[in-house]
């Protein structure tokens, strides 16, 4: 009789939450990737395929007119790694990455808590220092003003990148990030600028932040280490452009960005520029991007860059190519390109790092 109370009990609760003016959806996307790889190591040369599929689900809900939540799951092993190998008949696990709460008190005021989306406004939705598939444990909060031709934000974020036990103070490794980003132009024309600071703190004496990790110098993934430890902090200051041309048939973006990390004087230096033509839309559309991109050992926390471009890290530059066509309004079939190369610091042992993705994209 308990047992058939709390069953009714519960799908009382269900309606009454479906009838509510709570407004949920559910969403989600699918990758189906072949890789090649023809890349070289101390011993030789690597070339070899590797199929992998990444799976996510979300769930969005929109409390009131202020409040919403999002969740979502997704497949690999969490940070910069979403990808599951294909590998025989077990099942693979699902995690949870993200989880967090939006509170918009009114138009110009947007704050994010919890594991976050990125929260920056990044030139060209490039990927040099944050992989696109990194989430932030921490808070954002997020001011907008607009005018007709011209808007600006101003962000503030705090992430926890290894939550101490320690009883010293601040002997946590976080990022703390302040970033102004400045919109203007017209119809035509568009004009992006940004300027950021983000300091990685408490990293200086700290083992590495990479989850998993276990060879010493993988650990850091281009990152100069001594005794096991970060050498360095990392106070990254970026300053980013980008132009959009919107008057013809095939709109066109420019963009470039260069990063610095003011914690050191040597192999500090992040740069990227590039070009995107048209967008993903509607069945039938395409798209065609190019960028290059040369990251210095030290310039920015290695954990978080792009994890495909030249094995992940810093310490090496490449020339990244996609081409992309829309087979119907919610699936694409995207092809790149990585001509990587990592050890470019003086003295290092330059090995080639290519990579070719041929990616079915769907969603939902």
């Amino acid at each position: 009789m308990k047992k058939l109370t709390l069953v009714l009990g519960l799908l009382t609760a269900i309606q009454s939450f479906a009838q509510s003016e709570i407004k949920t959806t559910v969403g989600g996307d699918m990758r189906l990737r072949h890789e090649s790889y023809d890349s070289k190591n101390g011993a030789g040369k690597d070339v070899y395929d590797i199929l992998r599929l990444r799976a996510r689900l979300s769930v969005k809900s929109q409390i009131n007119e202020t409040l919403s939540t999002e969740f979502r799951l997704a497949t690999g092993t969490g940070g910069t790694a979403t990808n599951q190998t294909f590998s025989g008949t077990r099942n693979y696990d699902f995690k949870l990455d993200r989880a967090f709460a939006k509170y918009a008190p009114n138009e110009n005021v947007l704050v994010k808590a919890g594991r976050t989306d990125n929260p920056y406004i990044i030139v060209g939705e490039h990927n040099m220092l944050f992989d696109a598939d990194l989430n932030f444990d921490g808070a954002s909060v997020t001011y907008l003003h607009k005018a007709e031709s011209f808007s600006a934000q101003l962000i503030f974020a705090h992430a926890i990148l290894v939550e101490s036990t320690s009883k010293e103070p601040n002997a946590d490794a976080k990022l703390n990030s302040a970033e102004l980003a400045l919109r203007f132009g017209s119809d035509t024309h568009g004009f992006l600028a940004t300027f950021a600071e983000h300091s990685f703190q408490g990293l200086r004496g700290h083992a590495s932040v990479v989850v998993g990790a276990t060879a010493a110098a993988a650990d850091f993934q281009g990152n100069s280490f001594d005794s096991l430890n970060y050498r360095y902090n990392y106070d990254v200051t970026a300053v980013g452009l980008e132009y959009t041309y919107k008057g013809g048939s095939v709109p066109m973006t420019a963009f470039a960005e260069m990063a610095n990390n003011n914690a050191t004087s040597e192999e500090d230096t992040a740069v990227i520029y590039g070009v995107k033509f048209n967008k993903l839309k509607k069945k039938g559309d395409w798209m065609v991007s190019v960028d290059s991109r040369e990251v210095e050992a030290d310039s920015t926390l290695a954990a978080m860059t792009d994890g495909d471009t030249f094995a992940g890290g810093t310490d090496g530059r490449s020339l990244n190519t996609t081409l992309a066509y829309n087979l119907e309004d919610n699936a694409n079939v995207m092809l790149t390109y990585l001509n990587g190369k990592t050890g470019i610091a003086p003295g290092g042992a330059k090995l080639d790092r290519n990579r070719l993705q041929v990616d079915l994209n769907i969603k939902f």
